[in-house]
Formats: structure tokens, sequence, C-alpha cells
């Protein structure tokens, strides 16, 4: 009569914990692919975004950049130290199953991220002579560049062409597609007109009138990391005006 109780009781632990895993497994059939694909899904709701990674070989750190914005991407390595060499490039991506690919204009394949928590690993390389990242490397997201692009995103939908700023002390200065500019300081704004900014020189010299003098803009199309972020801007800028210099970064919208 005992062993026939433990033998019932057993059976009912079986059946409770057999219920319990098929239960799980419906769960888990049952959800949507973004559910099981969460890191992809916040992917998508969180474009534009940015991912960013270094590696060091030799004493040389090569520091890569991947920016991701609707069907667009854009990677940037930079590789030295001070001067740094610049390479940059740009083509098509599409997310599938978990997997980021990227091709270039004509459509061939470069490289596969794998996603995993916010994370692309590198997967696979095709024609990658371009950035030669090793197996595995990591990109990690940069939630603050995120908050910068859609920043720049807004400017864009509101007209303007060029946004500049730069810190201690701090300054900005946007430009619209009429060329009218508004220049911003804690002490004061300022809205004018530049004549003849274009934003496809390499080089800009150009100077504009505030209340008490005349202000100096200088713009290099040479990649400038701001002070503050470590956003990487592909403007270099010198803003000279009340007999003070300031420097700082800027991009083209």
């Amino acid at each position: 009569m005992k062993n026939k109780i433990i033998n019932i009781t057993i059976l009912l632990l079986l059946v409770v914990f057999i219920s319990i895993r098929l239960s799980i497994a419906c769960e888990e059939l049952n959800k949507s692919p973004n559910d099981v694909l969460g890191d992809v899904h916040s992917l998508e709701i969180e474009l534009p975004a940015a991912f960013s990674g270094s590696i060091s070989s030799n004493g040389t750190q090569t520091d890569y950049i991947l920016f991701l914005n609707k069907n667009r991407f854009k990677e940037v390595i930079l590789t030295g130290g001070e001067n740094r060499s610049v390479i940059e490039r740009e083509g098509n991506w599409e997310l599938t199953g978990g997997v980021l690919y990227l091709f270039d204009d004509q459509g061939n394949p470069i490289k596969n991220y794998s996603i995993k928590n916010s994370q692309l690993q590198l997967a696979e390389r095709f024609d990658d002579s371009i950035s030669n990242l090793p197996d595995g490397f990591t990109i990690y997201t940069i939630s603050e560049y995120t908050s910068i692009l859609n920043h720049h995103s807004n400017l864009r939908e509101e007209g303007v062409q060029f946004t500049a700023s730069g810190n201690e002390p701090f300054w900005t200065i946007q430009i619209d597609r009429n060329n009218s500019a508004v220049l911003t300081t804690p002490g004061f704004e300022i809205n004018t007109t530049i004549e003849n900014f274009n934003t496809e020189s390499p080089v800009i010299h150009t100077n504009f009138e505030t209340d008490s003098e005349t202000a100096y803009l200088s713009v290099s199309k040479q990649y400038c990391v701001d002070s503050m972020s470590g956003f990487l801007f592909t403007h270099t800028i010198t803003l000279s005006m009340d007999s003070e210099t300031m420097y700082g970064c800027g991009k083209v919208l």
C-alpha cells in the first residue's frame, strides 16, 4: 500500500512537471518574431543608430563607427594617432532573422553582423578590404550618438542644412537652405545671413555682422570629434567674434 502511494505521488509530480514544460513551450511558440528577436525590434525603433568599437594592432589603434539610418549605412574607419587616416563607405543594409547585412550600392555583400544585447558581432566578411576587421569584432551601441542623430534628423526636417557647435564656451550655429543662420551662445542669439555658403566646398571662409562687430566663420571638411560627447562630425569649425576665437565641430545635414 505504501509503495502504491509513493508511485502515485511520483506520477502526479511527473504530470505537473510535463504540464509546466508544455505551457512554457506553447508560450514560446505563440511569441511573435519581434518578441523572440527583442534586440532586433528595439534596433528598428531606435533608428537612426550608431555603433562603435576599437582594435589595436602593432601599436596602431583603429576606431570603427557604423551609422544606420533607414535603409542606408555609413561606416567610418579611423587609423593612427593625431593625424589619423580616414576611410568611409556607404551602402544599404537589411535586417533578417537577427542578422544585419551590409551591401554596397551595387548590391554586393560586404559583411554580416549578428545582433545580441544591443551589440553587433562580425559574423561573416566578403569583399571587406576597406575596414579589414577581424572575425568576431564587436561594436557597441552608443545611446548618446542616437540622441544626437535624432536631433540632426529633426533639424533636417525643419530645413536646416548645416549645424555646428562648440564647448567651453558653449555655442551653436545653424544654417538653413536659404543661408539664414542662427548663432546662439549663453549670452545672446543672433539671426543673420551667410552669403555664398556652399556645403560642397572643402573649405569655407565667410563673415557676418553681429550687434557689435564682424564675426568670422571657417568651415573645413575635416573629421572632428566633439569634446563632450565624442560624436564624430564631418567638419572642423573656427568661429572668431568679440575678440575671441572658438572651436567646434559641424555636419552637413
